[in-house]
């Protein structure tokens, strides 16, 4: 009688889940880390990257939220144990975390476009050649992939790093270096918010793309396959277009 009653219940709870969609694939929550990037991804989650998100991300599934510096976000995602860092890729260019950590990419929504940006009384830089023995500036923990960085120091660049875009263009107007590398759309959107003139970049010189994807570990199949699947209806979406419009891969 108990077996009986046992498997009553399992079914009564199986019809339940499937008629009303009462499921949660994981009781464990799913640690979701993000670069803190003004206009993408922010504290108060109204950034671009967090939109998307927020609507591809499985409902199944439960989650925490943290923001931080590059840096920083970077070493929470090597000590996490469930989790996914975004905005990442798994090109070993930039990362080894695929072969180290076993990470999976999941798909792009963006790509960031690196570049120079000099001082604004000088001539946008098209090559890092021209920099040979200077200094450049570029943000902590931000990976600009590993051929620049064997460039830079095959022409003897000194390289400074620091935490925000405020401390990086202050140094290039004051002088205190003479080129700074960073990616758009984020260096865009930090000119746009403040209404500041653009420092000058030559558009068709960039420095390397970045792929923008959601970089998961420990995570289960199903998390992948639902993600993916709303990836795939949300890129077809109006609310994309709208978050994207042509700057988009």
């Amino acid at each position: 009688m108990a077996l009986q009653r046992c498997l009553f219940l399992n079914v009564a709870i199986l019809l339940l889940s499937t008629t009303f969609g009462i499921c949660c694939f994981s009781a464990e929550k799913i640690q979701i880390i993000t670069y803190k990037i003004e206009g993408l991804h922010q504290d108060d989650k109204m950034g671009k990257y967090d939109s998307v998100l927020s609507e591809v991300l499985p409902h199944e599934f439960h989650y925490s939220y943290q923001v931080a510096p590059p840096k920083r976000a970077l070493r929470m995602f090597e000590q996490c144990k469930i989790c996914c860092l975004s905005p990442m890729n798994d090109n070993p260019e930039f990362y080894d975390y695929a072969e180290t950590l076993g990470a999976i990419q999941l798909p792009a929504y963006n790509s960031a476009v690196a570049y120079l940006f000099s001082q604004k009384d000088r001539e946008p830089i098209k090559n890092v050649d021209m920099l040979a023995g200077k200094t450049i500036a570029l943000q902590a923990g931000m990976s600009f992939g590993k051929t620049f960085i064997k460039n830079i120091k095959a022409l003897n660049i000194t390289t400074v790093q620091v935490q925000d875009f405020d401390s990086l263009f202050k140094m290039l107007e004051l002088n205190r270096v003479d080129a700074v590398a960073a990616y758009t759309p984020d260096a865009l959107l930090y000119f746009k918010n403040r209404n500041l003139s653009v420092f000058p970049y030559s558009k068709s010189n960039p420095i390397v793309i970045h792929e923008d994807a959601l970089l998961c570990k420990n995570v289960s199949p199903e998390f992948l396959k639902i993600y993916r699947s709303n990836m795939t209806l949300f890129v077809k979406s109006e609310k994309f277009n709208v978050l994207f419009g042509s700057s988009t891969m």
